[in-house]
């Protein structure tokens, strides 16, 4: 950790609280209409709700939905994919997004009036929309879609009541107007649970005609229980704060972005591609990524129940999101700290926001890129060449080779599910160990006659431990993940 983090965190050792109003919150649910979004797009294989996950329940819905595979409004939502880019970079925000304008009032499904729609994704051409609100509505008649929802309450039931006492009960509602110093915002009934969805979260706002601001988190999940119940991790809470964060940021984002793109794109185009891999296709999606994610940090450090603990969150945190390319999160964060110690002065972060900018374009993108990039190792190889078909059946173990030395703590190896036809080798009772050198890590297999094996090493196993001036250690990931293919010989 730099000394200007350690120096910030450990001169604030108290939590600043402030008077504003509190926020109704009620218990999360399972949203008709982001269901029946979800449904419509996973008939048209939109690869976002298309995730294998909670079974029996998907297994309902393939049942019921199937005969309307081809409906006009499955179709349109394909053609809209292809030329409107619903499925590309951020698609995250797109269906949520209209999910919360739609109406579903005495089995009729319309657009909410008294929303505004200035702020919907772009996505939705509005010359598109009538008529995609028009098949929708069809859709929702024919399917019987109502019947189907109703028929699953009790189950739902069951998933809202999970999700109250697993997540949403461990979250400070009032602490986003301490922080943001907005109080024209609601939470009302807007934790909404997708079934659909996978693992993906989104966030999504509205505003009404009142100028209240009513923010969404839509949050789904990976894994079921026996029960068919979602089980989420104990930290999932911080998800669903994370997404709220960016009801708030987003629109901060927006109104300064002419002045902190040019800087900006420097930062992103440092690691384009692993930004897009996490679907941030823009400078813009980039630049509310940072934001919300310092934001969290916040919020988790705020929650700690002392000051190691909160030094921790930061600490892994922190290296973890530059692992994920934000590479000036920490500079963001300790100005973050300022602005919460300093509200007397600053009322809400919008005033503050001019502060932020200049900040960004303060920092040299290049510099913080290079001296990130040169604390990190490359995975050179194995003792096994790339490719090799003539592999030593005997052999009982794999040398991976990096070109500086390694944190030993770490390592690890996984099976390549991309190769279905890669036989699965055996595991060996000897233990895995680091050379005294560091930079080569021996992995004990067990292999068989004419087959075909394809293992990864991915970057995220292993790391190096770095010293910094000041005397802190951090923790650097390798530059990159590397995939071993071979075949051992047949047997003599």
């Amino acid at each position: 950790m730099c000394q200007s983090i350690k120096a910030v965190v450990l001169a604030v050792l108290f939590i600043v609280t402030f008077t504003s109003n509190a926020q109704e919150v009620t218990t999360p649910r399972v949203d008709q209409r982001m269901e029946l979004l979800s449904i419509v797009f996973r008939l048209a294989e939109v690869s976002e709700f298309s995730e294998p996950n909670n079974l029996p329940y998907l297994a309902k819905v393939e049942k019921w939905f199937a005969p309307y595979k081809e409906h006009s409004v499955v179709q349109y939502t394909k053609f809209l994919k292809e030329t409107q880019g619903i499925e590309k970079g951020m698609a995250h925000s797109a269906i949520p997004d209209l999910a919360i304008r739609l109406n579903i009032k005495k089995g009729k499904v319309s657009l909410n009036k008294d929303l505004s729609f200035d702020d919907l994704d772009d996505r939705w051409v509005p010359d598109s929309l009538p008529k995609y609100i028009k098949l929708l509505n069809d859709f929702y008649k024919k399917s019987k879609f109502e019947t189907f929802f109703n028929s699953n309450t009790q189950y739902y039931r069951g998933v809202e009541e999970r999700f109250k006492t697993q997540v949403s009960d461990k979250i400070d509602f009032q602490w986003f107007n301490d922080f943001f110093g907005d109080n024209d915002f609601s939470f009302e009934s807007n934790m909404i649970i997708s079934l659909l969805t996978g693992s993906n979260n989104y966030g999504a706002s509205a505003y009404s005609k009142d100028g209240k601001k009513h923010i969404y988190s839509v949050n789904g999940f990976g894994y079921t229980d026996s029960l068919d119940l979602p089980m989420f991790s104990p930290q999932f809470h911080n998800v669903v704060v994370h997404e709220f964060c960016h009801s708030f940021c987003n629109p901060i984002i927006d109104k300064y972005l002419d002045q902190l793109y040019p800087q900006a794109e420097k930062f992103y185009k440092s690691y384009e591609y692993k930004m897009k891999m996490q679907s941030y296709g823009s400078v813009e999606h980039y630049l509310s990524e940072i934001f919300v994610r310092a934001c969290t940090m916040h919020y988790m450090s705020r929650q700690a129940e002392d000051r190691e603990e909160r030094l921790d969150i930061i600490f892994e945190d922190m290296q973890l999101e530059k692992y994920y390319g934000f590479l000036w999160i920490d500079s963001l964060y300790n100005i973050l700290e300022y602005y919460q110690h300093n509200r007397r002065i600053y009322k809400n972060i919008d005033s503050f926001m001019p502060e932020i900018v200049n900040l960004q374009n303060r920092l040299n993108p290049e510099e913080i890129y290079q001296t990130f990039e040169s604390r990190r190792a490359t995975i050179l190889g194995t003792n096994i060449e790339n490719g090799d078909q003539d592999v030593d059946y005997n052999l009982d173990s794999i040398v991976v080779y990096f070109d500086i030395p390694m944190a030993v703590y770490n390592s690890g190896a996984s099976y390549d599910m991309e190769c279905k036809e890669c036989k699965k080798w055996n595991s060996s009772s000897k233990k895995n160990y680091w050379s005294k050198d560091a930079k080569s890590w021996i992995f004990f297999i067990g292999l068989e006659p004419d087959s075909e094996y394809s293992m990864i090493f991915p970057d995220i196993f292993f790391m190096t431990s770095h010293k910094n001036p000041e005397g802190y250690w951090e923790i650097y990931r390798p530059k990159n993940t590397y995939r071993l293919r071979f075949k051992t010989r047949k047997k003599q």
